[in-house]
């Protein structure tokens, strides 16, 4: 929960998150893959986390409205 406050406060507005985990389920080993999902309204604070998530491997998706606005401002992402 810290890690999601402090973006919050930095200008990430978290909409949903999970932690990743591994577990049994029916004694079977699961797994569940973390994610987190929010809002970015400065281009240039979405750019410097598209790049850190890239430098990490992470996944990078925008579901924005203006999709062509987005794929313009994070290319390096998309």
């Amino acid at each position: 929960m810290e890690v999601l406050a402090a973006a919050n406060d930095g200008g990430f507005l978290t909409e949903g998150s999970q932690p990743g985990e591994v577990a049994t389920f029916h004694e079977l080993p699961w797994r569940q893959r973390a994610f987190v999902s929010g809002f970015v309204a400065d281009p240039a604070l979405a750019r410097a986390l598209c790049a850190r998530a890239a430098e990490a491997g992470l996944v990078v998706r925008g579901g924005w409205r203006q999709p062509r606005l987005v794929r313009r401002l994070l290319r390096a992402c998309f």
